[in-house]
């Protein structure tokens, strides 16, 4: 199906990964998102992971769900996002990426004093997971 050569990709498993790492490595670069921008991010990230489904990649599939997941905090209410840093309502997730990704708000500036200190310095002290790509503080290279 795929040339096989030292420099190609052979089988679309490996496209999948290597797919998965740019887009791990491009989310690193978003600064603030909006409602609509977080809309539009949840849909192409939906657009990704119909790709990879169609590449029978279980690994970029489980991961890019995982992103799916995280982003929902950007579209979520506000009132909402208290229950998700006081109970981990989010699948259970209490980590670092959590964090990063409600620190992407555009209303982040108003709606971190609502929040307890305690549960964002418990997800801002919790490691993610090593199975899916971490998610940088802008301006920071994780190279």
């Amino acid at each position: 199906m795929f040339k096989q050569t030292s420099r190609s990709l052979r089988c679309p498993s490996q496209i999948a990964r290597a797919a998965m790492h740019a887009l791990e490595e491009h989310l690193p670069r978003i600064t603030i998102v909006t409602l609509s921008g977080g809309l539009r991010l949840q849909r192409d990230l939906g657009s990704w992971k119909n790709l990879f489904r169609t590449m029978r990649d279980s690994e970029s599939d489980r991961r890019l769900e995982d992103l799916r997941e995280l982003s929902t905090v950007l579209i979520m209410p506000a009132v909402s996002v208290r229950t998700v840093v006081d109970e981990g309502s989010l699948g259970g997730r209490k980590d670092s990426r959590l964090l990063r990704f409600l620190e992407l708000r555009a209303d982040w500036p108003t709606l971190r004093p609502t929040l307890p200190a305690p549960a964002l310095a418990a997800l801002a002290a919790a490691a993610a997971p090593a199975t899916v790509g971490a998610i940088a503080p802008p301006g920071h290279d994780r190279r």
